[in-house]
């Protein structure tokens, strides 16, 4: 069995070192056309048509106007989150003010790989957050329609009937398969195999079960089940903007801040 390879990397916002070299990677819509028609006809002085059409939109997702758009996908690798520890359990602090902060790298950390892990040499890595460039700036569509016939039955009463109809698309929803870092469920016949650490003989038992599995890299440290992940060298993937339909894409990236290219 063929493993999936997806090496995701993490790509910055802008145009600096390891960046998209774009002012925005979140496409633009420009079809987002919303019509409102009506109709009302008179067949005669008792009989009144009426009838509707309209298309709407929201905010979700990349789109202007949404609370928290402006900030992407975060700004893994621009931050830090420092933590001083004492090395004697408390016992004597961890550093003393007067003399300063202790050193440590700057931010921002312009490398491809950050956050990436189970390599040998990171022991914890970070979730990536994957921005889709396409269902991104995608705002939320709603078609909604009527027709109706009133009919004045008396001087006072009136009867009608009417039909009402509406549909929505890119209304958002969970994560979708791999941009969660989900693994495939035929993997689950695996069992208790799936936490056990990726060892030559642990796998060589795994294999027994689903024939061809092997390391993603060869320095992999992980469990098998974080081996059989789509992206084995993230912690985990967030699928931020992900909804139904889903255009067929190969490139992913981030609006602003942090992102992932796949091929």
């Amino acid at each position: 069995m063929r493993l999936p390879r997806r090496p995701g990397i993490l790509q910055f916002y802008g145009d600096g070192q390891n960046s998209c070299h774009c002012s925005t990677n979140v496409e633009t819509k420009l079809t987002n056309f919303g019509p409102r028609l009506g109709l009302a006809y008179s067949l005669n002085a008792k009989t009144v048509i009426r009838a509707g059409y309209s298309v709407m939109y929201t905010h979700r997702g990349a789109t202007g106007g949404r609370g928290g758009a402006r900030t992407g996908t975060g700004t893994l690798g621009l931050s830090a989150s420092l933590a001083f520890t004492s090395l004697d359990q408390g016992i004597s602090p961890a550093f003393y003010w007067d003399q300063g902060v202790p050193p440590y790298q700057k931010p921002p950390f312009f490398d491809p790989g950050y956050g990436t892990a189970f390599n040998g040499v990171t022991a914890t890595g970070s979730t990536m957050q994957f921005g889709d460039p396409q269902i991104g700036g995608q705002p939320p569509r709603y078609q909604n329609w009527n027709f109706g016939i009133d009919r004045a039955v008396t001087a006072t009463l009136t009867a009608g009937v009417a039909y009402i109809g509406s549909n929505g698309h890119y209304e958002g929803g969970g994560g979708r398969g791999i941009w969660s870092d989900q693994i495939n469920p035929s993997y689950l016949v695996l069992g208790n195999l799936l936490q056990a650490q990726a060892t030559p003989a642990n796998l060589a038992a795994a294999r027994q079960i689903v024939p061809g599995l092997s390391l993603p890299f060869p320095t992999f440290t992980g469990t098998i089940s974080q081996m059989l992940r789509p992206f084995p060298q993230y912690p985990g993937v967030s699928d931020l903007w992900g909804t139904w339909p889903t255009p067929a894409t190969i490139r992913c990236r981030s609006r602003c801040g942090r992102g992932c290219r796949t091929g």
